[in-house]
C-alpha cells in the first residue's frame, strides 16, 4: 500500500463510448497521485484498444489494464480491480461515470486524509436518457446512517458505489450474491468497520444511466428485487434487537409491495425467505 497514492479502479464491459469520457475526466485530474487499475470484461477488443493508446498516449500515468480471459461479470470484476489496487485509497469509477472538475478528486482526497475512518462522498449529476437530475444528500439522514447503517436498506443516499473514496486497510469487497443491493451491502459493511460517512455538498461526478445500464434492467426484475431485499434483511437486520428487525422488514415490505404489480403472497413468501430459508 503506497501512501498518498489512490487507485481509481474502473471495470469494464464492451463498452467504449462513455469510458473515453471516463478516462478523460480520470487523466485531467489535477493535485494527486493516482494509478488507474483497467479490469476488461469484454467479449471483444474495443475496449483494449481504446485503453492501450491511452497507455500510450498518457505514458507519465500509471495504467494497468487486464483483460480477463474468463468474464467475470459484476461485482466479482470490481472486487478483482480492488485486489490489484496499490494505493492507500480506493476509487471505483464505473465505465459510465465520469468526473465533473479535474479538482473532482482532490477534493474527496483532502477530506479522506483528515482520517483514515473517514468514507467520503460527494453529490452528483445522472443523466437518465438525456434527462439531466442532481442527486444529492441529506444530512440528517447522513447523521442516522453513522449511527446506524442498516437504515441505508432504506433508502441508498450515497449512490453509486463511484461516489465514494475509501483507504485500502478496510478490505471490504462486493458481496457476489448481489447485483442490485451490491452497493449498499458494501456501504454497510464498510461503516460497520468503525467508519463514518463524511459529505461534500458540491457535486463531483456524473453518472449516465440508459436502456442497458443494470440499474434499469433490475428495477424490471422482480425476483430478484425479492431475493436481495430479503437476503440483506438476513444477513444485517436478523442480527438486531426485535424491535428494530419488525421496523425493517415493514418498510421494505411496503417498498416492495409498491413497487411490484403482483404482491400477492408478498408478506409469505418475504417471511419464508427470511426466516426459513
Amino acid at each position: 500500500m503506497e501512501s498518498n497514492l489512490i487507485s481509481i479502479c474502473i471495470p469494464t464491459y464492451n463498452q467504449t463510448h462513455y469510458l473515453t469520457k471516463t478516462l478523460n475526466s480520470v487523466v485531467s485530474q489535477k493535485n494527486v497521485r493516482i494509478e488507474l487499475i483497467i479490469t476488461d470484461d469484454s467479449t471483444s477488443d474495443e475496449v483494449e484498444i481504446l485503453v492501450r493508446q491511452f497507455i500510450h498516449d498518457y505514458p507519465e500515468i500509471s495504467i494497468l489494464y487486464v483483460r480477463n480471459e474468463i468474464s467475470l461479470g459484476s461485482p466479482q470484476n470490481w472486487n478483482y480491480a480492488i485486489s490489484l489496487a496499490r494505493g492507500e485509497f480506493i476509487k471505483i469509477l464505473h465505465h459510465d461515470e465520469y468526473f465533473i472538475t479535474p479538482l473532482s478528486l482532490k477534493k474527496l482526497f483532502d477530506q479522506a486524509k483528515l482520517n483514515i475512518d473517514n468514507v467520503v462522498f460527494s453529490a452528483s449529476k445522472s443523466i437518465n436518457k438525456g434527462v439531466e437530475r442532481d442527486f444529492v444528500s441529506n444530512p440528517i439522514l447522513i447523521f442516522k446512517i453513522n449511527n446506524e447503517a442498516e437504515r441505508l436498506l432504506l433508502g441508498n443516499i450515497i449512490g453509486a458505489p463511484s461516489a465514494i473514496l475509501f483507504h485500502h486497510s478496510k478490505k471490504v469487497l462486493f458481496d457476489i450474491n448481489l447485483v442490485w443491493l451490491v452497493d449498499v451491502d458494501f456501504y454497510i459493511t464498510l461503516l460497520k468497520t468503525k467508519c463514518k460517512l463524511i459529505y461534500i455538498e458540491e457535486k463531483l461526478y456524473t453518472s449516465v444511466i440508459d436502456d442497458h445500464n443494470l440499474t434499469n434492467q433490475c428495477l424490471a426484475d422482480t425476483e430478484l428485487l425479492i431475493r436481495e431485499y430479503t437476503y440483506l434483511l438476513r444477513k444485517h437486520v436478523n442480527k438486531l434487537a426485535f424491535y428494530k428487525q419488525i421496523f425493517y422488514f415493514y418498510h421494505i415490505y411496503k417498498y416492495l409491495k409498491k413497487s411490484i404489480k403482483d404482491s400477492k403472497f408478498l408478506l409469505f413468501r418475504m417471511i419464508k425467505k427470511v426466516y426459513y430459508v
